[in-house]
């Protein structure tokens, strides 16, 4: 998708007349020269003002243009004398093309009574065709919005340029857009800070996790990116659908606990095999059994019918029935007093168990990290012997009495790996004992609380009994009556129960359906990391910048040796990335043949994003050898050639630049003085 720059002119209307620069582009090679501090810098800076990307070079919304453009203009008088003059106010405007052949002209105030964030535009060439009729419109840019909102300006560009940019992740875990201010870095190369890092200086205000590495994917047009996002987000839902289904599993516990019952037949997590079609999965303890809640519904319903249906008797008549319900109370009682007793003793016997595992486990964990650690310094070449004596233990160094030890295996002591795996194989099957025996316990301590529960209403029931044994015979059995009460009321709370169960139960279904249809989706997804065509691109991009840094004459060590990281797309060498420990003249260098590889990427892929434009502000860096400096010329040329940009300014002697490009295809403006001049 290739992107032009066509025409720029600067305006500064001055106290004395009206001064500015024309500059028209040209696809290829072209150069800009110009002495230091005649305003080069801000012809270029201009453009990316223009286009509203300047918090790229710094995340204040100060202006980048130089004093010229903004307070006071230096101009020449005669070649003994300068004159600053007041500007009274200023702009810039910007014409572009892209790859439909549209062109859109851009302006955008520096001085003046307009608001600097507004932008106006004419869709069509208002620079090189002024009496031309256009359409134009204005928009808005730096505020929030500017890249999203149809009245944002960054948002008009990057339709007009042609890209759709993808989401990206934040380091807060939010999403945002890949906003151009962290793309144009890999496109344009500002003097002052731009050549310090490769492979760019990207703007951290955004605080976009992992940067450099999404705009290089956007460039490139690589998938993987595309693929790891769908992926991450992915593993977000069928993380928000695990943990959902946890929290529904410990509501359920909760209304289990309403009626003293216990939840089964619902796993911890989710299963793409799990069909939910089991019964309501909480169950009873009554009198010994565990009932489903269907089951002690019917019961207590039949129950309550069968009450409902008698007379409430007189204690005299009643007196036979409650001395036996009595006396079967009374019996019931002992059994749940007897295995409370038990299960309390078992439960506290299986807690101490677990505690004693858990220390164990501990300890051995310890001795796991002392024995890798005391591998690790054998291997690094550690001159301490590091023996092993039954005298000794190998970890704390206390002594050990061997008197139980057969002497003929005093010698045979373990070495530090069977040692290791000794104690993994001893990890392991602790951690399994822990798991099994914790989820005994767990079931243990849910038939205590049963158990506990029952034994109250229970002792209840026999003093009421009691009291109607005692009580006159021609009152009503407030036994009877008592009972009527608490099964009616056991009852609605089933009920209720039953239907926040139901609830649960419902969403769990929604959850079951969902969870494997999003595992299937992931799996579906590219198991590798690129696609073969992200691989090629890769390749390219490996082998331009190696084939480039032999021209340019890198020095450092072998340019052969460089490679491309898959991880972070970034120069690197036997795995390392490439830093400090090159010279300052050859950090250029690479600087130079990394982003020339881009563009290079970009013009034999059609299916890259790369706009086909590349700047560079004085590429002459820490002063690299003419001849390095000629063969980056050469190959900016070459990889112009197709219809590509790449625009230099340099302040280069220009007889020395015309030496160096005296075979090299390419176009040169050049300016004797200040780059603003008077117009008219």
């Amino acid at each position: 998708m290739p992107f032009k720059i066509r025409r720029l002119e600067l305006r500064a209307s001055t106290t004395a007349g009206l001064y500015g620069a024309d500059v028209e582009f040209t696809s290829g090679l072209f150069i800009i020269s110009a002495g230091n501090t005649s305003g080069k810098s801000t012809l270029l800076q201009a453009i990316i003002y223009a286009l509203g990307l300047e918090r790229m070079l710094s995340a204040r919304r100060h202006i980048p243009l130089a004093y010229a453009m903004r307070t006071r203009l230096k101009i020449d008088r005669d070649s003994s004398e300068e004159e600053e003059l007041d500007v009274i106010h200023s702009h810039v405007a910007l014409e572009i093309e892209n790859g439909r052949g549209e062109i859109l002209t851009i302006q955008r105030p520096v001085t003046a009574e307009e608001d600097t964030r507004l932008i106006s535009t004419w869709s069509g060439p208002k620079l090189s065709r002024p009496n031309g009729a256009y359409q134009q419109r204005d928009f808005f840019a730096l505020d929030p919005g500017s890249a999203s909102r149809e009245a944002g300006f960054n948002h008009m560009l990057a339709k007009f340029i042609g890209w759709d940019l993808p989401r990206v992740t934040r380091f807060d875990g939010g999403e945002i857009p890949l906003y151009m201010e962290a793309i144009f870095p890999l496109l344009f190369v500002e003097q002052k800070a731009g050549w310090n890092a490769i492979p760019a200086n990207f703007p951290t205000y955004l605080q976009i996790r992992d940067m450099g590495k999404r705009a290089v994917e956007f460039l490139l047009g690589f998938e993987a990116h595309s693929v790891e996002l769908q992926r991450q987000r992915l593993r977000l839902e069928i993380q928000s659908i695990r943990n959902q289904w946890t929290s529904l599993r410990e509501q359920l516990a909760r209304v289990a606990s309403a009626v003293n019952g216990r939840v089964s037949g619902v796993p911890p997590t989710p299963d793409p095999q799990l069909e939910l079609a089991f019964e309501p999965p909480i169950t009873v303890a009554t009198n010994g059994k565990w009932l489903s809640l269907d089951d002690l519904r019917d019961t207590l319903s039949s129950r309550i019918t069968f009450l409902r249906g008698q007379e409430i008797p007189p204690t005299e008549r009643a007196s036979p029935a409650m001395a036996a319900e009595l006396e079967s109370a009374n019996r019931r009682l002992q059994e749940l007093t007897g295995t409370q007793s038990q299960l309390f003793r078992e439960v506290t016997i299986e807690h101490a168990q677990q505690n004693a595992t858990r220390q164990r486990i501990d300890a051995l964990v310890e001795d796991l990290a002392k024995n890798v650690d005391a591998r690790k310094l054998a291997t690094l070449g550690s001159k301490i012997q590091v023996t092993f004596s039954p005298t000794e233990c190998p970890t704390c160094h206390q002594s050990v009495s061997d008197v139980l030890l057969p002497q003929d295996v005093a010698d045979n002591a373990m070495t530090i790996d069977d040692n290791i795996s000794f104690i993994r194989e001893q990890l392991d099957m602790l951690t399994k004992v822990l798991e099994a025996t914790g989820s005994s316990l767990n079931q243990k301590e849910k038939l205590l609380l049963s158990v506990n529960a029952e034994i109250a209403p229970l002792r209840a029931r026999i003093r009421t009994l009691k009291q109607s044994l005692i009580a006159p015979s021609g009152a009503p059995s407030a036994a009877v009556i008592e009972e009527r009460v608490t099964l009616e009321t056991q009852f609605r709370t089933i009920r209720q129960v039953e239907a926040e169960v139901t609830e649960i139960l419902d969403q769990l279904r929604l959850l079951a359906e969902r969870y494997p249809e999003l595992v299937a989706r992931e799996a579906k997804l590219p198991k590798g990391a690129f696609t073969p065509e992200d691989l090629e691109k890769l390749r390219l991009l490996e082998r331009s910048v190696v084939a480039q840094l032999v021209d340019y004459g890198f020095k450092t060590f072998s340019p052969r040796l460089i490679e491309i990281d898959p991880d972070t797309y970034r120069p690197a060498r036997a795995g390392f990335e490439i830093g400090f420990e090159l010279s300052a003249s050859d950090t250029i260098r690479l600087k130079w043949a990394y982003q020339i590889g881009l563009l290079e990427v970009g013009k034999v892929f059609i299916t890259t994003n790369h706009p086909g434009v590349l700047i560079f502000d004085e590429p002459g860096q820490q002063d690299v050898e003419k001849p390095s400096f000629r063969e980056l010329l050469r190959h900016a040329a070459q990889i112009a050639e197709g219809g590509q940009q790449i625009i230099f300014a340099t302040s280069e002697d220009f007889y020395n630049l015309q030496e160096l490009i005296a075979d090299t295809p390419s176009r040169v403006v050049r300016f004797d003085g200040f780059v603003l001049h008077q117009l008219g």
